[in-house]
């Protein structure tokens, strides 16, 4: 990446994306118009130092290409995005792309995302594993065939393709260490990132016993437990104990063990790939024992997941972490919540729809008397009482949904979302689709239209309390609604507080 003031310049190799998280603006959408970035696809052999991946073989020129979520990008267009927004640059060639303007989030993807998808093609019952070299290319692919779609119905099968894989990814890790010195890994000229640590993905149908071997297989020590209470919470608690009793806590041999051979121990050998080739020495040590076996124990009963600790073996600490599926990169707190509900808001209601470069507004404003139409609210209740179904009433029982005029006070619908439905009949509401959604701006109280006489009459009998009996409502609505076609029905939210804006 070249980078000049506020413009960067990305060569983008093939199969690789650009991935842009614009600024982000949580209030006036309707006052952001600006260009917050741009893009532009430059033309092939641009851009300082540049040099195209397939011009440098000898299989002729290619032009540079780029899409963004599948629209192809034109040479030495500029194309621009506003704020709240989120896109990627994707190219199969290879191309250069220019960027102008300040981001939130701006990277480069890994090739691992997707060149894989284009060059290895493995049906559901083949494990495979495979190095990168520093070029991204996909070379030394080891395939194992497992032949089941389920690792249940040959775990032992699945144990020992693990094995096989286990021992490929630390012989590949010990070569690295051997290889590539501290200074080559800090050089700025060094391209290659080297790899010190891997990720595995156990299949969602391993259950508790087939995760304890598999962490002894791989020699992991953190393990990330998504949207999974329970096995987040057995494996703490599993995991926690043994780490409590390594580390010295309960005292007896071990402890003593801890306190003596494993400090000397960490601080003669301190170095990752002492650590590794002592691990490596170890398992092949045991590894006939174990293979076994296994045909006779696993199967049945698990594992433990690490051995008890040795003077030749420094004490493993697996770390347990759970994580649920809701977060992510982007927290997801009150402030996310809110910049998200006015950015609905901003798309449905106040964003221009641009048509051969002129504007064209979405929604207008209009009044109304609270008395031309009707408002109604949906409930649901239950067609018998929980008393009167069986014990699996969970599957079977069935709601019914009503429908009711709202009595409520009509000046806390202001700042609310309301429904538009252009039923014939108050009955078939809840049976119709929404036709748009209307934004209540104010609402503002006025007099009844009756005789002055008549009116002071009827407020002096009344004590003034009903006088202002009928309301002006103002709304912010698409532009099929209108005074002239005025819908029947409003539906109000069941929580008006959770719809306002």
């Amino acid at each position: 990446m070249a980078n000049s003031g506020n413009t960067r310049i990305y060569h983008l190799k093939a199969f690789r994306e650009l991935r842009i998280v614009t600024l982000e603006k949580y209030t006036k959408f309707e006052e952001e118009e600006e260009e917050c970035v741009k893009v532009r696809l430059l033309p092939s052999g641009s851009g300082v130092g540049h040099k195209s991946e397939h011009s440098s073989s000898g299989s002729g020129n290619f032009q540079n290409t780029a899409e963004i979520f599948g629209k192809e990008l034109i040479i030495d267009k500029e194309y621009k995005f506003g704020c709240n927004q989120k896109f990627a640059i994707y190219t199969f060639t290879g191309c250069t792309i220019q960027i102008k303007g300040r981001t939130l989030q701006e990277y480069e993807t890994d090739t691992k995302c997707t060149c894989d998808k284009v060059e290895l093609n493995r049906g559901p019952g083949i494990l495979s594993s495979f190095v990168y070299d520093p070029m991204n290319r996909m070379k030394c692919a080891l395939d194992y065939y497992f032949g089941y779609l389920d690792l249940n119905e040959d775990i032992s099968l699945y144990y020992h393709l693990n094995e096989c894989i286990s021992s490929c990814v630390h012989l590949m890790l010990l070569n690295n260490l051997n290889c590539v010195s501290s200074s080559g890994k800090t050089d700025g000229e060094q391209e290659g990132i080297y790899a010190a640590g891997f990720i595995l993905n156990v299949p969602s149908e391993a259950d508790h016993h087939v995760i304890n071997n598999l962490i002894e297989i791989y020699g992991i020590n953190i393990v990330i437990v998504i949207d999974n209470a329970f096995l987040h919470y057995s494996l703490k608690d599993q995991y926690g104990d043994e780490a409590g009793r390594r580390g010295g806590g309960g005292g007896g041999e071990y402890g003593d063990y801890d306190r003596e051979c494993g400090r000397e121990y960490g601080r003669e050998y301190g170095r990752e790939y002492d650590r590794e080739y002592d691990r490596e020495y170890d398992r092949e040590y045991d590894r006939d024992y174990r293979r076994d076996s296994r045909r006779d124990s696993l199967a049945e009963a698990p594992r433990k997941p690490t051995a008890l600790p040795t003077a030749d073996d420094p004490a493993r600490r697996v770390e347990i972490v759970g994580m649920p599926k809701y977060e992510g990169v982007i927290p997801s707190d009150n402030n996310r919540v809110r910049y998200c509900k006015n950015l609905w808001y901003y798309e449905y209601f106040t964003k221009d729809i641009i048509v051969t470069k002129n504007l064209h507004r979405k929604s207008h404003v209009i009044s109304f008397k609270y008395s031309l139409t009707t408002f109604i609210r949906l409930d649901t209740n239950l067609a018998v009482p929980l008393s009167a179904l069986p014990a699996d009433a969970r599957d079977i029982q069935r709601e019914n949904v009503t429908v009711s005029l709202y009595n409520g006070n009509v000046s806390n619908l202001t700042h609310c979302i309301l429904g538009v439905s252009y039923s014939k009949d108050l009955h078939y509401v809840h049976l119709m689709n929404m036709a748009a959604f209307v934004h209540v701006q104010s609402v503002r109280p006025v007099e009844s239209e009756m005789g002055g006489g008549e009116a002071q009459s009827s407020a002096d009998a009344q004590g003034g309390t009903d006088a202002q009996s009928d309301y002006v409502i103002e709304i912010l609505c698409p532009l099929c609604v209108t005074t002239k076609n005025l819908p029947p029905f409003f539906v109000v939210p069941g929580n008006a507080k959770q719809m306002k804006f």
